[in-house]
């Protein structure tokens, strides 16, 4: 019984580094497209396009919290957290401005 809370906290911590750890950078160019398109379609038209964008580098978490606390963002709230996390990764490569 004593190993079982050192298990409980060793299975937290390896989960945690899991959900830390970030997209290797094909699966960041695999969601790029997608976000992409997704920027252009939702948030284009009051954060500029995507290369002068003026939300780059923002968190998944980050955006979450806008659209749930902006009424002005409601809209995206049909938005899943797959199409949120592609959004997020197009707004994280570097473009030319």
């Amino acid at each position: 019984m004593k190993q079982l809370p050192s298990l409980v906290l060793l299975c937290g911590m390896v989960l945690a580094l899991l959900l830390l750890t970030p997209l290797d950078s094909a699966a960041e160019e695999a969601l790029a497209p997608e976000g992409a398109a997704l920027y252009a379609s939702y948030c284009a038209d009051c954060h500029k396009p995507l290369g002068k964008s003026t939300k780059a580098g923002r968190s998944l978490v980050r955006v979450r919290s806008a659209i749930r606390h902006f009424a002005i963002m409601n809209h995206l709230k049909v938005l899943s957290d797959a199409e949120l996390q592609a959004i997020v990764q197009a707004l994280a490569i570097p473009r030319g401005n």
